[in-house]
This record gives structure tokens, C-alpha cells and sequence, in this order.
């Protein structure tokens, strides 16, 4: 469809004439860019820009309707990339949604709230507010940091080394400097002082983690490393769970565990929930892990099921060719609404047999005189 010079006119003059039209612009603007920041969309870039629509739209309103239009966001933003969540979580998938979106939502509202005060204190205030609101996100039952900025930048390896040194945050900060910074360039695009100084900072925020990146890929490496091999199998994660497919399994994965023997790896990962059930009280199939590992004498990493009287948890079991026994380690946060059902009392009726419980300890795994951690997604913010 091909638009007239007119046509295009009248466009213009709806949408300057028409607040609302502006305000779900911005809100349409915000969500494409988010969600396709996220990986496996290539275009993490795009998380440079994804602040500024909203920078816009919450500074129009008052920190009440800036507080609404930010739920909103948050609201497209989460159904739209945790959609595939709705298949396996059920009415949790309702409260990680909901609750999500309230980090944009407080955002709005904040930054609508500061600019009302102060414009200059709002920008100055930015990166600072959103880090924390990341931060904040991660704490208590519903934490849930699948959403993080900071993994948009997955693609970028590059850019993200100084993360050694920074933490997560050191990233999401980052991000929010170059939005506030690209603002204060559109903002001031009339003016050439200003222009020039606001692309001056923009190159330097990436010279700098660039310049950081460069040396430490460079580097030549102090110690001795060691040979890991990932083992992946492609099984449906519903059959996965059915009982007559278990030992299918973990035949599968012994055979691929097979394949990769030929490359020597001192350690072989298994994924997350790989052992679908508690290993403790299959010992035929216990058995026949242990004899693999010492027979290939090789270290094994494994996400089972585990259980004991008080319920099934989220686990790991390290197993080591110079011990039949194994080191377990129980995930401590667990998912809110697909692994656990946090704040529903039991008046409510809701049925939480099917959830998980939380481990109470941290758990290292010992190899080579080094103490290593371990974590599942979710919980990366926790490793000190």
C-alpha cells in the first residue's frame, strides 16, 4: 500500500494532535525493542534504544498515569517473551507475568516523579533507579531474573569482559548510560556543542569495555585449564517425564556421554533436571552413572530430582571417578510460579503438591584442590 504526500501529512497531524496516539506509539516502540533485544533474536543492539520511547512517555504524565503506562510495557513485554512459559506453569505463568511488570511500572513512575522535581535530578537518577530496580527484582519468593538487560548482551563478548569486575549490574548500568546518553544526543540535535559532546561519551562507553575486552581475550592464560564437554540430548521435555521413557533416558545420555570420550574431558556436564527423578532410590541406575564415570575416569555434573521427607527439590549431583559417592547440591531460588508457589495460604485451596521446596545450603564441588559453585539459571546473582 503506497501512501500519498497528503496522507502522510494528515498522519502527522493525528498523531501531533492526538496525545493517546503519541502515548501508544511510545508503548508499541518500547515493547519491539525489548523483545527483540533478547536473545535468540541477534539484535541485542537494540537495547541501546529501548529506554528512550519511554523516557518520552513517562515524562508527558504524571507519575500516576506514567505508573500505568509502565505496567502496561511490562505487561507486552513479558507475555510476549515468556510466552512459552503458559505451556508448563500454568496459573504461575500469571504471576510471573503480572509480577514482572511492576519493575516497569515503579520505573514510570519514579522517573516521572523526579522529573517533576527536577529534569536534570530525573536523568542524572536513570541508571541508578533501573539498576536498582534489577537489583531489587532478584530478592525474596518471587524473585525472577529471566528478563535481566544485562543478557541481551550475550552475543557481545567483546564488549562484556569487564564483567569480571562489575557483576550483572556493571552491564545493566552500562546499558542505561548509553540510553540516557543517545537521549541527550536526539535531544539536543539542533544544537552542535552539545551533539558533539553527547557522541563523544557514546563513543567512550564503548572504547572503553572494548579496549577492556581486546586484553582480556588476549590474555595468555596463568594456569592450567581444563577440558569441559556439554552434553545435550534432544528429547521432548514432556516425554522426558513419562515413566516408561526414563531409562531411555539415561541411555541416551550415557551414549552421548560416549561420543564425546574420544576429546578426554576431565569434566562432562549434563543439563538441568537431565536425571527427570531421585537417583537415590534408583540404584540400578545409580550404579550404572558411577561405573561409567570411574570406568572413563572422568568428573560428572548432572541436574536430577532429589527428595527426602520434607519434598522433591531442583538438584545437582557431582560425581567423581575416585569416590562411588556424590556431592549434592539443591537449587536454593527457585522459579515463582513454575517451581514454587510463594504467599498463597491454605485457605486458598491451591493445590502445591506439585511444587518444589528450596535447598537451605550452598553447595561447592571440589576438583583439583579448587573449590567450585554452582548455580542454576536464576540464581547467577547470588555467586560472590
Amino acid at each position: 500500500m503506497r501512501f500519498t504526500n497528503r496522507q502522510v501529512r494528515e498522519n502527522k497531524l493525528i498523531l501531533k494532535n492526538n496525545p493517546r496516539a503519541k502515548d501508544l506509539r511510545d508503548v508499541l516502540i518500547t515493547v519491539v525493542l525489548f523483545v527483540l533485544s533478547y536473545a535468540p533474536s541477534p539484535f541485542g543492539f537494540l537495547i541501546y534504544l529501548a529506554f528512550i520511547p519511554q523516557l518520552h512517555l513517562y515524562t508527558r504524565h504524571k507519575w500516576p498515569m506514567a505508573f500505568l503506562y509502565g505496567y502496561l510495557i511490562g505487561l507486552l513485554v513479558n507475555l510476549i517473551t515468556l510466552y512459552w512459559i503458559f505451556f508448563y506453569a500454568d496459573y504461575g505463568f500469571a504471576i510471573i507475568v503480572t509480577g514482572n511488570a511492576l519493575q516497569f511500572a515503579f520505573f514510570g513512575g519514579m522517573l516521572s516523579f523526579l522529573h517533576g522535581k527536577n529534569e536534570k535530578l530525573a536523568w542524572f537518577a536513570f541508571p541508578f533507579l533501573w539498576t536498582f530496580l534489577e537489583y531489587a527484582r532478584q530478592l525474596g519468593d518471587l524473585a525472577f531474573n529471566w528478563l535481566n538487560i544485562a543478557y541481551t548482551q550475550s552475543y557481545y563478548l567483546y564488549l562484556l569482559q569487564y564483567v569480571e569486575y562489575t557483576g550483572y549490574l556493571g552491564v545493566v548500568f552500562w546499558i542505561c548510560l548509553v540510553n540516557i546518553t543517545l537521549y541527550y544526543v536526539i535531544k539536543t540535535r539542533y544544537r552542535v556543542s552539545a551533539m558533539v559532546r553527547g557522541t563523544l561519551i557514546i563513543m567512550i562507553l564503548f572504547l572503553l569495555p572494548l579496549a577492556v575486552g581486546i586484553l582480556k581475550l588476549n590474555e595468555t592464560p596463568s594456569a592450567q585449564g581444563i577440558s569441559v564437554a556439554y552434553v545435550q540430548p534432544n528429547i521432548d521435555p514432556v516425554v522426558k517425564w513419562e515413566r516408561d521413557f526414563l531409562h531411555e533416558n539415561l541411555s541416551m545420555l550415557l551414549r552421548l556421554t560416549d561420543s564425546v570420550m574420544v576429546t578426554q574431558p576431565d569434566l562432562v556436564v549434563w543439563p538441568e533436571t537431565a536425571v527427570p527423578y531421585d537417583l537415590r532410590s534408583a540404584n540400578d541406575n545409580l550404579n550404572l552413572i558411577t561405573d561409567h564415570v570411574q570406568r572413563y575416569r572422568y568428573h560428572l555434573l548432572s541436574g536430577a530430582m532429589d527428595q527426602d521427607a520434607a519434598g522433591r527439590y531442583n538438584a545437582a549431583y557431582f560425581f567423581s571417578p575416585a569416590d562411588t559417592q556424590f556431592t549434592v547440591y539443591r537449587k536454593l531460588l527457585l522459579v515463582p510460579g513454575a517451581e514454587s508457589l510463594a504467599y498463597f495460604p491454605d485457605w486458598m485451596g491451591i493445590d502445591q503438591s506439585g511444587y518444589l521446596k528450596a535447598g537451605k545450603d550452598p553447595v561447592g564441588f571440589t576438583y583439583s584442590g579448587l573449590l567450585y559453585g554452582l548455580y542454576f539459571n536464576g540464581e547467577d546473582w547470588q555467586v560472590s
